[in-house]
């Protein structure tokens, strides 16, 4: 149960190794896509939707672990092929000259894949000691988990806003050098631990893959169709697609205000560091407070900090004599916060709701909708950006109405969701009762698949 521990410590530190690789190279590819290649408002959005893309095969990767172990495991065999993948994917990036748009998006599907099975397993081996955990406690190896790649995101965003800005101090490593360093993090830091780390279950089963598929469609067809599940996931699916992102701001950063590499890695440290920090606070303070609360509250909040984006666009910080990076760090920053206090306690549901036998599957399936909706969301915020003139032409002519517009629809579309924040269950207790209940509805479950699929 010590996460820390020789025997465990290849979880953290693939948590750890996944924060890395999530925010090491969001600067300096942002940096090389828009200001180097020239990458347009559209080409830079697909190339978020294709890291974001990913996300939702969590499920399928889940799956296969469950239905098709490797000499009798399910999680650390997966564990390795995964961080493969993604070293495989940078060191071909970093061994080309200058990777075009076409093969950063590629490099970076593949490698995200990558991560992201090891993401998936290395879940799966949380969930299942989650359920080694005393009642009043549980949540808190997945908050110490969690807390751990928040904490590599945070290591990430700062080495590379340092390490890539050659521009502005005169020195910093090349765009391959950044590709080459962000293969070895999982190398380095997660393999040699890989020996130690010992699986919770092993599997023995002669069963055919005919009867293995049946057994597992059976258990989640199951899962899903109970109201444990498919009702406060309603509300998840919803919410997150409604978190529409502003597409065009980055670029509205760069062309519009001249910022540099340096200038959105202060951005991303900021946002890291509060990130991490929003979990800690949580798992301090927060772990046996009303989910719903927790919603509304945050939202309220993330919804008048979205609009203060309105006063960086119309210049008035600078009446009051803020600058711009300031004031854009703090609104990230802050916005950053606010959504890592609403993510513990929907992964904290999950984990509770996760069936013996088909751990990753049932979990990767709910972060998966999660995902999906995520991922609809930057769909959404991308068509926006044909709607509204958001061309690089436009922000860095300073035509910026389009932009403001964008803005605040945005902005309030975040409200629309907590009109069903009823459908969300209150508490650990709550969901509880909900589980205890045996309430399905092959509607409900139905619906859920379709979404899936």
């Amino acid at each position: 149960r010590d996460l820390y521990s020789l025997h465990s410590i290849a979880i953290i530190m693939s948590y750890f190794s996944v924060g890395v690789v999530l925010t090491f190279t969001t600067v300096p590819v942002t940096f090389y896509l828009i200001e180097e290649l020239g990458a347009s408002s559209t080409q830079f959005a697909v190339y978020t939707i294709v890291c974001k893309l990913p996300w939702s095969f969590k499920v399928i990767f889940g799956f296969v672990s469950d239905a098709f172990p490797i000499k009798g495991l399910r999680r650390l065999p997966y564990l390795i092929i995964g961080w493969t993948l993604h070293i495989t994917s940078f060191l071909l990036l970093a061994l080309l000259v200058r990777p075009s748009v076409q093969w950063v998006i590629g490099g970076a599907f593949t490698s995200a894949c990558g991560y992201l099975l090891s993401d998936v397993m290395t879940d799966s081996i949380l969930v299942e000691r989650t359920k080694l955990e005393c009642y009043n406690s549980r949540g808190t190896l997945q908050a110490s988990g969690y807390i751990a790649r928040a904490f590599g995101s945070m290591v990430g965003s700062m080495f590379g806003a340092i390490l890539f800005n050659e521009p502005e101090w005169g020195w910093g490593l090349t765009i391959n050098a950044i590709f080459l360093m962000n293969a070895l993090v999982p190398l380095v830091c997660v393999l040699p631990f890989i020996p130690y780390l010992k699986e919770t279950v092993k599997v023995t089963s002669n069963s055919s893959v005919k009867t293995v598929l049946k057994g597992h469609w059976s258990a989640i067809w199951n899962l899903v169709q109970r109201r444990v599940v498919w009702q406060p996931m309603l509300f998840v699916y919803i919410y997150n697609a409604m978190m529409v992102p502003n597409a065009a701001w980055n670029n509205f950063l760069i062309e519009g205000l001249h910022f540099k590499d340096f200038n959105l890695g202060m951005i991303g440290i900021a946002g890291s560091v509060t990130a991490w920090l929003g979990l800690v606070i949580y798992k301090k303070y927060f772990m046996r407070s009303n989910w719903r609360n927790v919603y509304i509250s945050t939202t309220i909040f993330n919804i008048a900090v979205s609009t203060m984006q309105i006063v960086l666009i119309l210049g008035w910080n600078k009446c009051v004599r803020i600058p711009d990076l300031a004031f854009a760090v703090g609104d990230d920053a802050a916005q950053d916060f606010l959504m890592s206090m609403q993510f513990l306690p929907v992964v904290i549901m999950y984990a509770a709701i996760c069936p013996d036998g088909t751990e990753g599957t049932s979990y990767a399936m709910l972060t998966t909708l999660s995902n999906i909706a995520d991922t609809v969301g930057f769909v959404i915020g991308d068509l926006l950006t044909q709607v509204f003139d958001t061309s690089n032409e436009s922000l860095a002519s300073h035509k910026w109405d389009g932009l403001l517009k964008l803005t605040l629809l945005t902005s309030f579309l975040q409200v629309v969701p907590l009109s069903l924040i009823r459908l969300l269950p209150s508490n650990k207790e709550e969901q509880r009762k909900m589980q205890k209940n045996q309430e399905s509805s092959k509607i409900g479950g139905a619906v859920f698949m379709i979404v899936m699929v």
